[in-house]
C-alpha cells in the first residue's frame, strides 16, 4: 500500500528545490529540453502532439507548442473538469480561452477535441496513407511532472488528471515526461492507478525509461 506522506513528503521536497532554480536557468533548461523533444524519433513521427500548457515553476512548453503549430501539427491543450482532462485543438499559441481552476489557461468546449485513436478525423493526417495504416502510435503526449525515477514512474502534483487520461489512452499515445535532471529520483512512490511515461527529456538528453 502506497504511503500518501512518502508522496507529499517527496512533492514538497522538490517543490523546495524548484523554488531555488532561477527564471534565467529555467528559461535555458526549457530552451535544451524542447529541443531533445524535438530530436526525438516521438515527435517526428507523430502528427498530433498534445502538452500541457507550462505555469510558473515549471518548464516553459510555449516554444514546443508552437514549433509543431508551425509544423503542421495537430496541436492539442488541455481542458479540465474536476479531475477529468481533455485535449483540445488549438491552431494559435494565444488561442481564445478561459482561465480553469488551477490558473492555467485552457481552451473552450468550442474547441475540437482532440481523442486518441480517433486521429484520423483530422482531413490532414487521414490523406495521408502512412498514417491511415499505421498500427504504432499518431499522439505524443508530454507530460509534467514533479518528480520521475528511473522506471519511467511519475509523481505529479497529486490532483489525478495524468493519471486518469492515461488510464483511459496509454496504448494509443506515446508519452515524454519533461523535467530537469534534478527532478530525477531514486524512486517515485506508486500506486496501482500512477501510470508512468515511456521517455523523460531533462536539459541533459531524452531518455528511455530502461536507459536512463
Amino acid at each position: 500500500m502506497i504511503d500518501v506522506r512518502e508522496k507529499q513528503e517527496l512533492r514538497d521536497r522538490i517543490k523546495e528545490v524548484l523554488r531555488s532554480v532561477s527564471s534565467v536557468e529555467n528559461r535555458r533548461a526549457s530552451i535544451l529540453v524542447t529541443k531533445n523533444v524535438l530530436n526525438s524519433e516521438a515527435w517526428k513521427s507523430c502528427p498530433v502532439v498534445l502538452s500541457f500548457v507550462s505555469i510558473n515553476g515549471e518548464l516553459d512548453t510555449s516554444m514546443l507548442i508552437q514549433i509543431g503549430l508551425d509544423q503542421g501539427k495537430i496541436v492539442g491543450v488541455p481542458r479540465t473538469a474536476g479531475s477529468y482532462m481533455t485535449f483540445h485543438r488549438i491552431r494559435k499559441l494565444a488561442f481564445p480561452g478561459e482561465t480553469g481552476l488551477t490558473g492555467v489557461r485552457e481552451p473552450t468546449s468550442a474547441h475540437p477535441a482532440v481523442e486518441p485513436g480517433q486521429e484520423l478525423k483530422f482531413p490532414e493526417i487521414a490523406h495521408r496513407p502512412e498514417y491511415a495504416t499505421r498500427d504504432t502510435p499518431l499522439s505524443l503526449v508530454v507530460v509534467p511532472g514533479l518528480a520521475f525515477d528511473r522506471r519511467g514512474n511519475r509523481l505529479g502534483r497529486g490532483g489525478g488528471a495524468y493519471d486518469r487520461y492515461l488510464a483511459r489512452y496509454n496504448d494509443k499515445v506515446v508519452t515524454i515526461g519533461v523535467c530537469l535532471e534534478r527532478q530525477i529520483v531514486d524512486a517515485v512512490p506508486v500506486g496501482k492507478q500512477d501510470i508512468g511515461v515511456s521517455y523523460i527529456a531533462t536539459e541533459n538528453g531524452l531518455y528511455t525509461t530502461r536507459e536512463l
